[in-house]
């Protein structure tokens, strides 16, 4: 299982500011943990719950694996601007998580809606 070290790191090679070979410092694994946890937590304003917890640095992230690639894909966006990178597009990652992710509550019609007087019988026998 990957801890958010692992995806943050991910995100800082992905846009250039940590070589392959090198580690990130404290003070950019704390910024990249924060904009990560207030990344995924938001989400949720747009319907999309991954069913994110807080996370810690060196903690197990509680996602699914086939969402990783989106979470390192949109953090790098996210992060790019903060370190005066260009920022490389996460639209279509999003999308993806917000397909498998979205939630869509269920809606009761009024019955006025579902029962017109045109449907109604005008004669009974």
């Amino acid at each position: 299982m990957a801890t958010a070290r692992d995806l943050v790191q991910a995100a800082m090679r992905k846009i250039g500011v940590v070589a392959e070979d090198e580690a990130m410092t404290a003070d950019q694994g704390a910024h990249c943990a924060a904009v990560m946890n207030r990344m995924i937590a938001g989400w949720e304003l747009q319907g999309v719950n991954v069913g994110w917890r807080e996370t810690g640095l060196s903690e197990e992230v509680d996602l699914p694996l086939n969402i990783h690639e989106a979470v390192v894909a949109c953090l790098a966006e996210k992060l790019a601007p903060d370190y005066g990178r260009p920022a490389p597009s996460a639209v279509m990652e999003f999308r993806q998580v917000a397909a498998a992710y979205m939630l869509i509550p269920d809606v009761e019609m009024p019955r006025a809606l579902t029962s017109t007087p045109s449907q109604a019988r005008r004669y009974r026998l």
